[in-house]
């Protein structure tokens, strides 16, 4: 029996002395791991920061752009303003050359009827 509690004891004591490598080795992966991680992490925030400020830059675009735009109401205003102002100008242009034609046309008529009347009583 005295025997075999020194086997037990020195089984004991290595495999004592392996958890403990084991353990050793668990913990310069882990730290590994963990120092990849973060390094990992550091360039992924990094690339994140560098995606936001570029849509940040987009948005500030699209709001300065959007500054230029003309709004629909104020559009429609003017938009119909210049359609009544084209019609008068076409209606103004449509007088005038029914006048112009009036007087293309009447002054010949004219002519031709105080012609017509000077032959009537000059005779």
């Amino acid at each position: 029996m005295i025997k075999k509690e020194t086997v037990d004891a020195a089984d004991m004591a290595a495999l004592k002395e392996l958890i403990t490598v084991r353990f050793d080795e668990l913990d310069k992966r882990m730290a590994l791991r963990d120092a990849t991680s973060q390094q990992a992490i550091a360039v992924a925030r990094e690339l994140m920061e560098k995606r936001l400020e570029g849509m940040n830059e987009f948005r500030t675009q699209l709001k300065d752009q959007a500054a230029n735009f003309v709004v629909k109401d104020t559009y429609e205003t003017r938009h119909t303003a210049l359609d009544n102002k084209l019609q008068d100008m076409q209606l103004w242009r449509a007088n005038i050359d029914g006048r112009i034609l009036m007087i293309i046309i009447g002054i010949p008529l004219f002519l031709a009827l105080l012609e017509i009347l000077i032959k009537i009583y000059w005779k």
